[in-house]
């Protein structure tokens, strides 16, 4: 345990799981509900994704918060977040935590959708390296340290605190340097169990610096990794190499005399660890453009339209109203598929978007007309879809541009008109 300059821990965790959480119907705020003998929740506040938020206790301590019952009816198969007090990411074996979640709440482990690995290390180069790498290139001159990764320079950012930002906050993965110990001393909160973690495992940071190398991972990078050993040191030292490499990368070209090579000049490594590269999971490509992508769904909604129209019209609308147009809704499906001729590309985000359009598109409804049947409706669409047959075409491409730029012109007016209609029906209906 001697001379150890680096430390790995889990500093962040969010679990996904799938089920219903039994109450007994009073969420009352501050109550006190009792799961099983060594575990009971208290409700707090909702937010304006979740309706309900609670602590969660094991033989009296407090674990992490779950979130259920979303406010979005259209949110597949009933989620349920939970995540994990800092200071319990601390301890030895907590993953045994999310099988105990699994068992006492009678719910099933899905994904991992957020996770923080942190590195803490006594190096006084990590900070210092990166900052001087920034000056360096800020100012656009010949450097002779070349970043290897593929991020944009203006995704990189330096905040007051000296904290670096290394890639998009918003992106799928991005990475944070900062300066530990002045961290803990400005908290606010207590934080000593993170010095005590730090003095158990060896680390001797009285009179140093520690420096703190965070990456985060969101649900894309996030959800294929193994929860049960998120405890072992060299699994997240091979996840941080493996989402390194091409990120956050360095070298140095050498000289000598006649000959140059390339030499690995990263600050951060993980030599001390035994690593493995794993495989990263792919996010889905999409080649096609921004309006593409939204035709496609406005298409997909215009065909959830005139299915809805078939299926669920009052009767009061066809007395003032005949949708003949936009109430064929085999012509729209005839029409996605056209679109998804012209663009490949799109078909399996296609498959893999259209059924949160159907709910989405349920949930809309759902204002003006409570009855619908959720699961023969999303039902009537996937049938639909099964059918489609995207690469058989005997139309040209222009035939195909023609016909949808037609459909949208024909049906523009109507649809402004049935909306109007069935906020009438929705008026008088009250």
């Amino acid at each position: 345990m001697n001379n150890v300059t680096k430390l790995i821990f889990v500093d962040c965790l969010e679990i996904t799981f799938t089920g219903v959480i039994s109450s007994d119907g009073n969420y009352t705020l501050n109550r006190k509900q009792q799961i099983s003998n060594d575990c009971f929740i208290i409700y707090r506040k909702g937010n304006r994704y979740y309706k309900f938020i609670a602590d969660v206790y094991m033989s009296g301590i407090s674990i992490g918060e779950i979130r259920f019952i979303p406010r979005h009816s259209y949110k597949n198969n009933h989620p349920i977040y939970f995540k994990f007090n800092n200071q319990i990411l601390y301890q030895s074996n907590f993953t045994n935590y999310i099988d105990k979640l699994c068992k006492i709440f009678n719910i099933k482990y899905q994904y991992i959708s957020l996770l923080d690995i942190a590195v803490d290390c006594i190096s006084h180069t990590l900070i210092d390296f990166t900052n001087n790498y920034l000056i360096q290139t800020r100012r656009r001159k010949k450097y002779s340290v070349r970043h290897k990764g593929k991020v944009q320079r203006k995704s990189i950012s330096t905040d007051i605190d000296g904290m670096i930002k290394w890639g998009n906050i918003r992106s799928n993965k991005y990475i944070k340097i900062y300066n530990k110990t002045n961290e803990l001393q400005q908290c606010k909160t207590d934080k000593s169990y993170i010095n005590q973690c730090w003095q158990d495992n060896g680390l001797n940071y009285t009179g140093e610096t520690v420096e703190r190398f965070e990456l985060t991972l969101k649900q894309t990078h996030a959800k294929n990794i193994i929860y049960n050993r998120l405890c072992d040191s060299n699994y997240l030292a091979s996840i941080l190499a493996t989402h390194c490499k091409n990120y956050f990368e360095f070298e140095k070209t050498i000289s000598n005399h006649d000959k140059k090579w390339k030499r690995n000049v990263t600050p951060i490594r993980f030599d001390e660890f035994s690593t493995e590269l794993l495989t990263k999971t792919k996010p889905l490509v999409v080649q096609a453009t921004r309006n593409e992508r939204i035709t496609l769904k406005n298409l997909y909604f215009n065909m959830a339209q005139a299915l809805y129209i078939d299926l669920y019209m009052p009767e009061e609308f066809d007395e003032k109203f005949n949708p003949e147009i936009i109430s064929n809704y085999k012509k729209w499906n005839e029409t996605i598929n056209d679109h998804l001729f012209l663009h490949p590309t799109l078909i399996q985000y296609y498959k893999e978007k259209q059924k949160y359009w159907a709910k989405e598109f349920i949930q809309k409804n759902e204002i003006v007309n409570g009855t619908i049947q959720f699961d023969d409706f999303v039902g009537e669409l996937e049938r639909l879809n099964l059918s489609q047959n995207y690469a058989t075409h005997v139309k040209s491409q222009n035939e195909i541009k023609k016909q949808i730029t037609s459909s949208y012109r024909k049906t523009n007016k109507q649809l402004i008109k049935l909306d109007a209609l069935r906020i009438e029906v929705k008026k008088t209906g009250n």
